[in-house]
């Protein structure tokens, strides 16, 4: 007989699908981790360029905190822009 047996494709068919999904597995949370970091260092630094504009434009200051970290680590620039709507509402 020539080829390979089938038990025996079905077992590296198997192993290679193993694989992918292990693969799969792990670069998901990876992906999900540097997009937050991005998008906190983004906000971090709109928040921060507010700051200084404000400092100008008698504006009310945004506090750099855990809360507002979080809120653009999440939602990203629209978060910032969302805690500058609700910061010029107070």
């Amino acid at each position: 007989m020539f080829g390979a047996d089938l038990g025996m494709v079905l077992v590296y068919s198997a192993l290679i699908m193993l694989a992918f999904m292990l693969i799969w597995i792990l670069l998901v949370p990876f992906k999900l981790f540097n997009k937050i970091l991005i998008n906190t260092a983004l906000g971090i630094v709109c928040i921060f360029v507010y700051n200084l504009i404000a400092g100008f434009a008698k504006f009310d200051f945004i506090g750099i905190n855990e809360l507002t970290g979080l809120i653009v680590a999440v939602l990203g620039v629209p978060g910032f822009i969302a805690i500058v709507i609700i910061k010029a509402l107070i």
